[in-house]
């Protein structure tokens, strides 16, 4: 018994294995076929129609004045005053006094500019009138043997040029009176001052700064993009500015666009 149990139980085995195995297959879920539905576009058509769009561009830059000068002095000496407008952050009108130096040693110089000239015009006077007197002393001799030294034209000349050396250093004179006061050259704001009383300065020395306050300028920075939009030549285009306390616009101002200047920053 038991050697035909061993002969026969792999069939046995083999014959379960096969029953299970088409069990399975029988009992298997069969795939559920899936409807495709066809899907139809809904489609809005409208007319394309060629309109002017405006597009904005935004930038931040730096105001600084059209207009700015460093303040110095035109003539050496001691500053003896200042004005109250004289500060950082005072606003100036053109013309107005801002210092004044000592100017003591210049009017010296003009008075004698003054007496120079008056006693170079008494001289010509007296000239001409020499000549006058020589030329009626030849009035017997004949004009061609007249000579010019005779008739003292070389020496009228002369006091003729003194004259006018003495004009012009009168002229001089005056001019270093009026440069011993230090004048706004234009409508601006103080933005820097270097002396005080008392201080010593030379011709060309800086005295401080001025900032004009009638045009100011600002350069915008705009990427390759954005300068596609703009119209180059259209100057005189009106732009918005707007200035910002944090981070938030607080003035705006009405400027005009006057010209891009085709540089290109190679750091960004």
């Amino acid at each position: 018994m038991g050697v035909i149990i061993r002969r026969y139980l792999p069939v046995v085995i083999l014959l379960l294995f096969a029953g299970l195995s088409a069990g399975l297959l029988l009992n298997r879920p069969q795939p559920q076929q899936k409807l495709i539905e066809n899907i139809v576009p809904v489609l809005d058509v409208m007319q394309v129609k060629k309109q002017q769009l405006r597009f904005s561009i935004h930038s931040y830059g730096m105001v600084k004045p059209k207009h700015q000068a460093e303040l110095v002095a035109q003539v050496s000496g001691i500053v003896n005053r200042l004005t109250p407008a004289f500060a950082v952050g005072q606003f100036v009108q053109k013309g107005q006094v801002l210092a004044y130096l000592d100017d003591d040693d210049y009017h010296a110089d003009l008075a004698q500019a003054q007496a120079t000239l008056a006693q170079a015009k008494a001289k010509l006077e007296q000239e001409i009138a020499h000549g006058i007197v020589a030329k009626k002393n030849l009035r017997h001799v004949a004009v061609a043997k007249q000579s010019a030294l005779g008739l003292r034209i070389p020496q009228r000349k002369q006091e003729q040029a003194n004259v006018k050396f003495a004009q012009a250093a009168l002229a001089r004179a005056q001019r270093n009176v009026t440069r011993t006061s230090i004048t706004a050259p234009f409508d601006g704001l103080i933005t820097e001052k270097t002396v005080n009383i008392g201080t010593h300065v030379n011709v060309g020395e800086q005295l401080g700064r001025i900032f004009g306050t009638d045009v100011a300028r600002i350069r915008l920075p705009v990427t390759p993009q954005a300068f596609s939009f703009l119209d180059t030549n259209a100057l005189n285009t009106h732009v918005i500015l707007a200035s910002e306390r944090l981070g938030q616009p607080y003035q705006h101002w009405q400027a005009d666009f006057i010209g891009t200047e085709g540089i290109i920053d190679q750091q960004s």
